[in-house]
């Protein structure tokens, strides 16, 4: 079993096992809040538990009972008394310990840091967001318990784990969330004979901050509930695509029930044309957020191309004239295109014939380019005129041929 353990470790550290604080079936003993049980790469439990208090493993097989894990969990629960009790980080939270200025300057340069260097949103180190708030106060009660022991600081390298760890961490309380919803849904649909969806796009006036929700509607104990999700515009046009595959099924499903009635209000052309408009949309955000390339280049044909799908059509429902209307509208408002987005479209090999342009517009930027050239320096005045002029012609032929 040694043996054994010490073949553990490793794996855990490395994201191949991971673990979870979860009781057997049937074990309501307290000592088990403190215990993690842990589970191999086939999500099978292994014979073994893991410490929070001190992470050493210990071998735990429900035929040979509990004696020994419970134990040791209230040897450790003693050790730790004194820390806990005299000298607790959330005792110490509560209080409004201040903070000098340079302290708090170092805190907002490394916050700005993170949010430039990585491209992070700027509401993801702001002080709304719980999770950032958790992993701030994980790191200030390790950064305590290492400063009360007096054993050194460890390095950020050490504490930090590996993207595949925090990727099979996520997929592993994504499932623990899910069966508790679904535990939670089932015992509500008990009692709920119907529930109504609908969505609503508003505008905080304060924030300025722009919502697309989902919002469920129920009734509870003879009680109306409405309960709101919100959610990224590209989450919802990803929901749209299997309703519109799907929605043939439901119709034949609905059918065979004698429940087609649920689906008198749903315009499936309505729920294609959507979900057809809003994908031109998805695949540009989607190009134009690339971390590994550059992207500055597509910014010009792709304002060109999404213009395009906003122009009416014929055969467009009413809902969806008004939607085109609406996206054009903030598509004028928010795109500030300047000279440096055409250069970098007419710099790029894969764009710089610009065939998205007219004439005039192709020559405008050709002598922006000039001028650029000239200022920088990059090469004498005559040089730079022939070389401009030399693409100009290859794009010219290109275009004849």
């Amino acid at each position: 079993m040694e043996e054994k353990k010490k073949q553990i470790l490793p794996l855990l550290k490395d994201g191949e096992y991971t673990t979870i604080t979860e009781s057997p079936s049937r074990a309501e003993d307290e000592f088990w809040s403190i215990l993690r049980r842990i589970k191999d790469s086939n999500e099978s439990f292994l014979p073994f538990v893991q410490c929070s208090i001190c992470n050493q493993l210990l071998t735990y097989k429900p035929q040979n009972g509990t004696t020994t894990i419970s134990g040791h969990v209230a040897n450790g629960l003693k050790s730790s008394a004194v820390k806990t009790t005299t000298n607790s980080t959330d005792k110490y939270m509560k209080k409004d310990l201040k903070v000098t200025p340079d302290e708090k300057r170092s805190i907002t340069i490394a916050c700005a840091k993170y949010r430039a260097f990585d491209m992070r949103l700027f509401n993801s180190v702001e002080d709304k967001s719980l999770s950032f708030q958790l992993l701030c106060k994980s790191l200030v009660e390790l950064g305590y318990s290492y400063g009360t022991a007096k054993i050194g600081i460890p390095t950020a390298a050490a504490l930090l784990p590996d993207p595949t760890n925090i990727s099979r961490t996520i997929k592993q309380l994504s499932e623990e969330y899910r069966l508790k919803l679904k535990e939670i849904v089932q015992a509500n649909l008990k009692t709920v004979r119907l529930i109504g969806i609908s969505t609503d796009y508003w505008k905080n006036i304060y924030t300025s901050d722009n919502y697309l929700t989902v919002n469920l509607h129920y009734t509870k104990d003879d009680k109306p509930i409405t309960f709101m999700l919100k959610r990224m515009w590209d989450s919802i046009c990803e929901m749209l695509d299997p309703v519109n595959q799907n929605m043939k099924k439901c119709e034949e499903l609905l059918d065979e029930r004698k429940e087609s009635r649920f689906l008198d209000s749903i315009d499936d052309r309505l729920v294609k044309d959507l979900a057809d408009f809003l994908s031109s949309f998805k695949t540009c955000s989607e190009q134009l957020s690339a971390d590994t390339e550059p992207t500055l280049y597509l910014v010009v044909p792709w304002t060109r191309k999404l213009r395009l799908f906003c122009e009416d059509k014929r055969s467009d429902l009413l809902y969806i004239v008004q939607l085109k209307k609406s996206v054009l509208e903030k598509l004028e408002d928010k795109m500030r295109l300047t000279h440096l987005h055409y250069i970098a479209t007419f710099l790029h090999p894969v764009t710089k014939n610009l065939l998205v342009l007219s004439e005039e517009e192709r020559q405008n930027v050709y002598s922006d380019t000039r001028k650029m050239l000239e200022t920088v320096g990059i090469i004498p005045q005559q040089q730079q005129r022939k070389i401009i002029q030399k693409s100009i012609n290859a794009n010219l032929s290109h275009e004849i041929f």
